[in-house]
C-alpha cells in the first residue's frame, strides 16, 4: 500500500528511538482501531523499528505520545492553510471523537 507522506514526521527512522531506516521499519497509524482509514486519509502515522512498535502493541508505551502528537499535527497542519485554532481542534474532535492533549 502506498501512503501520503506523514505531517507527523519527516525523518525515516523510528519516531520513538530514532532507529535509522536500515534497521527496518514499520508504518504505525497514530490513531487505530475504528479510526484507521481516518489516520491514512490525513497523514497521521509515523515509522517505528520493530522493537518499539512490539512495544507500544503490547504494553501501550509511548501510545498517548503519539495521540498527542498527531492531534497537534493535525490542527498544525490546517492552521497552515488558514483555519483558525478553535475552528481546527472542532474538525479534529469531529473527526477522530476525543481530545488527546
Amino acid at each position: 500500500m502506498t501512503y501520503k507522506p506523514s505531517i507527523m514526521q519527516e525523518k525515516c527512522e523510528c519516531y520513538i528511538c530514532h532507529a535509522p531506516y536500515t534497521a527496518g521499519l514499520d508504518h504505525h497509524h497514530a490513531i487505530g482501531g475504528r479510526n484507521r482509514k481516518k489516520s491514512d486519509e490525513f497523514a497521521l502515522w509515523v515509522w517505528l523499528c520493530r522493537k518499539c512498535h512490539s512495544e507500544l502493541h503490547d504494553f501501550g508505551l509511548h501510545e498517548k505520545e503519539i495521540q498527542a502528537a498527531a492531534q497537534k499535527a493535525f490542527i498544525a497542519h490546517h492552521k497552515k492553510i488558514g483555519y483558525p485554532e478553535e475552528i481546527c481542534r472542532e474538525e479534529w474532535l469531529r473527526q477522530f471523537g476525543k481530545y488527546y492533549d
